[in-house]
Formats: C-alpha cells, structure tokens, sequence
C-alpha cells in the first residue's frame, strides 16, 4: 500500500496551490489538512517549528518537507508521472533562477500594490520591467514556460495568473495588463483554465471577500518595506532603465570559445563566489576566474547578469549566463562528471535545499554580520543537521550542505573579528565548530578560500555601512 500522503496547507495560500498542483500533476493523492494561521495547531508547529508557515508536506514517517518550492521538487523527484522540471540541466538551472526571481519580486509588486505617489510610481515601473523579463521566458509558440505542458517554473509563478488579480481588485492598481503584457496575460489565462489547475483554485470571490479586511495591514508593511528600501537606499545600485536592454543583448551575444570552456565572473572575498568556485574545484572542472570591481561594474557582468547586477556568474561555454549560486552549485553537479554533490535519495535532496535555503534567508549577503536575530538559535538548528561520527554534512566528503553553510566556517569569523562580536563559539556549538575547521582545512577548500587577513583589511572600512544595514533592518522588525 503506498504511503500516505498529506499537505498542511490553507484557504487561499498561492504557496499552498503550488503544492497541490504539483501532487495533481504527478497523479499522487494526498489529504488536504486546513490550518487556521491565526489559531496555529500543534501539528503545524510540530512538523514546521522553525517559520510555523505553510505549506508543510507529509510523506509517510519520512521528516516533514516545507517550503513551497522545495516540496515541488521533492515531489518531482520522489514520485513517478510526468517529470515537472526540465531533463536538461541547463534548462533546469534557468526554472531555478526565475523561480527565485519571482520570490525577489515580491518587495517591489507589494510596495507597487500598497502606498501611493511617487515611491508607489517607481515600485510599479520596477515591476513592470520584472514581469517584461519573466515575460520574456515564455518559449515561443508554446503555452506555457514548461512548453506544451506545465512545469515547474509555471507552478512557481502561478501566483500572478490569479493572486495578482486579486491584490489589483483590493488595492486599485493594475499592474499586468494586456497592452503592455500580452503574452503574459495569454499564459495567466491558459494557465488558470487548465484542468488540473482548476481543481485546486479557491474562488477567487471567497479570496477578496477574505482578504479585503487586511488592506490596511497590508498597507503599513508596504510603508515599512519601503522605508527600509529608502534607508539602504546608497547601499545599492538599480538599473532598471538598461534591464531588458541588458537581457535582449545578452541573448543575441554567443560566446566563441573552445571546448565548452567555463569562466567564472567573481570578486574577491565574497562567499558565495567560494561557493561556486568550491563545487567547479570539487567537480574537476577547469574554469577561468574573472575578477571583478564591484564598486564600478564592469560590461561583462551587466551583460551576464542584467537582472540582479552581482556575482557569481557562470559562464558555460555559449549558453546564457547561470546566476545565483545556489543555482549554479546545482547546476555544476548536474552538469559536469564527478563526485555527486547532492545527496542520491530525494528526501536527502530537499533536506539539503531547505538548510540551504534556511540560512540564506536568515542571512543575506554581506549583512551576515549584523542580521544577528536569533543567530545562535539558527547555528544550534543547523548543527543538528550534521550527520553524528562524519566529518561533514555531506558525510565523510564535502556535499551540497558544506558548500551553502562554508560562510559559517570562514566568512563569519572575519565578520565577528570587525564587529567585536562572538556568535559561534567552542562552548555553545562545539560540532558546528569543528565542521568549521574540518571544512576550511580541506585541501580543495582552502585553494579557493580568500586570505583572512586580506579580507578583514578590505572590509573593515565598510563597518558603518554595515551599522548602517543593521539599523534599518531593525527598525522593519
């Protein structure tokens, strides 16, 4: 008899519909459980204690799986019927990028949604210029970004097909409209009037009259959002203006190189650069590293990456640019011969991508160091995750999990010794650090791991930007 299957979810969760979707693709059956978020049950807090959030999956006594996307993929993988993700690992990597895009765009679509006048103008032109570039992946002459059928990356942006239009309804203001989207709003119609996808929409009159009550909560969290946005406003550098500019350019450029050379656009000391350099290293894969200023961004990286402007950027012989390094992580391990960097059991999988995902959405980027809410907590989780008698997460060789936590083993250091603040120590995580020294001794490692000194040296000057990050990220808590 197979095994249960059961989705914790709620009335009128776009991340909830995602799930379902994807259990419908595949032909699984599941038993949908409410949740009624406002009066949280046990059985959430039991199987998702870390955010209390749905959707959590439940698949027989395996450990619960969370996290929308991530549930999409362990279903993708742990049950038969039509494959949701692309079979090219090339093609896969680009549903991860845009997928993650999507996520990225929810600050701008809600401060677009939410507050009026002139910051209201800007986020909707940034929004805009967002829904241009997801446009811009629909395959030509095909229905949906999967092609002939749905796929992961039509899941994964399912919300504008029928969430968007209900927010427009509440707030007033339109954002994705047929003059300027045609094709968009042709897919968001092929894709809401897809059988499958029908079975498991909530009417979309139950979900106005349901969140219409919460427009001026919705309101204060888009005024908060863009407060923030304004104070670390000289933190950042946009470019919407060039974005499709970029994109358009980039795709018409081949690259003429030999052999399907791989380079690597990065910078100095930047962990997530670490991070795609350690899994090229760890694969045998011969790559070129292209340095590069931050500071004065050079044409190459615009070209690459016009969507988010940063490194890593992957360049793959001529295909397109692979952004992201969680992504590119992946997609090395799928592309290129080697010791397997992700676990071969699929529940394994998603263990990983969830911890992976868990510490970078806990820390971002360089404000590592002063995103410090709740930190040792977050350092006491993720030492659970360690395997008891093996040297890493992966087991007895570096994996997937070593690679998205080597911040912790290097970066974090460097970041207590400028700030004068201790977060990981012997006495509180003593397995978490040795994994640290285990990992930054490795020899593969530590060939790509930056001088501590070098770096303490160039970041240090940057200590009031940081307090700088650190206050505004306060004062949206």
């Amino acid at each position: 008899m197979a095994e249960p299957v059961k989705l914790i979810g709620c009335f009128g969760s776009p991340f909830v519909h995602r799930v379902e979707v994807a259990l419908r693709l595949k032909g699984v059956p599941y038993e949908l459980i409410e949740e009624d978020l406002n009066n949280k049950s046990d059985l959430l807090l039991k199987h998702n204690p870390f955010h209390q959030k749905v959707p959590v999956l439940l698949h027989g006594d395996r450990p619960a799986v969370c996290e929308s996307l991530i549930i999409i993929e362990y279903i993708d993988e742990a049950f038969s019927g039509p494959s949701l993700l692309p079979s090219d690992p090339y093609e896969r990597a680009m549903a991860r990028f845009w997928a993650a895009f999507m996520y990225k765009c929810k600050d701008s679509m809600w401060i677009a949604l939410w507050t009026d006048g002139e910051v209201q103008a800007a986020s909707a032109r940034e929004m805009k210029a967002n829904l241009t570039l997801i446009e811009r992946q629909l395959p030509e002459g095909k229905k949906f970004f999967g092609g002939d059928t749905i796929g992961f990356l039509d899941i994964a942006v399912g919300g504008i097909a029928h969430w968007m239009g209900v927010f427009e309804e509440i707030a007033g203001v339109h954002l994705l409209i047929e003059e300027e989207h045609p094709a968009l709003c042709r897919w968001a119609r092929e894709y809401i009037l897809d059988e499958t996808v029908g079975q498991c929409l909530p009417d979309r009159d139950r979900v106005v009259a349901a969140l219409t009550p919460r427009k001026e909560l919705y309101v204060s969290i888009a005024k908060a959002m863009a407060a923030q946005n304004d104070k670390a406003a000289g933190c950042r550098t946009t470019y919407i203006s060039e974005r499709n500019k970029w994109v358009t350019e980039a795709r018409k450029q081949a690259l003429t190189m030999m052999a399907e050379p791989v380079k690597l656009i990065g910078c100095f000391s930047s962990p997530v650069v670490h991070r795609a350099e350690v899994t090229l290293r760890l694969k045998g894969v011969p790559y070129e590293l292209i340095t590069k200023d931050l500071n004065n961004k050079s044409e190459l990286l615009l070209r690459h990456n016009p969507v988010h402007q940063k490194v890593p950027v992957l360049l793959h012989g001529d295909r397109p640019a692979i952004c992201e390094s969680l992504v590119i992580v992946e997609y090395v391990d799928e592309a290129f011969q080697g010791p397997l960097l992700m676990p071969a059991d699929p529940l394994a999988r998603t263990a990983a991508r969830f911890w992976a995902s868990f510490m970078d959405k806990e820390t971002d980027g360089e404000a590592q160091a002063v995103a410090a809410r709740d930190t040792k907590t977050d350092l006491t989780l993720i030492e659970g995750q360690l395997p008891e008698g093996k040297r890493f997460f992966g087991g007895d060789a570096i994996g997937y999990l070593d690679i998205a936590l080597g911040w912790i083993a290097h970066s974090m250091g460097v970041f207590e010794e400028i700030s004068g603040v201790r977060l990981l120590t012997e006495e509180e995580h003593p397995a978490l650090c040795r994994w640290a020294r285990e990992y930054t001794a490795d020899e593969t490692v530590r060939k790509c791991l930056p001088n501590t000194d070098r770096v303490i040296a160039a970041l240090t000057p940057r200590k009031e930007l940081y307090i700088s990050i650190a206050k505004a990220m306060a004062a949206q808590r």
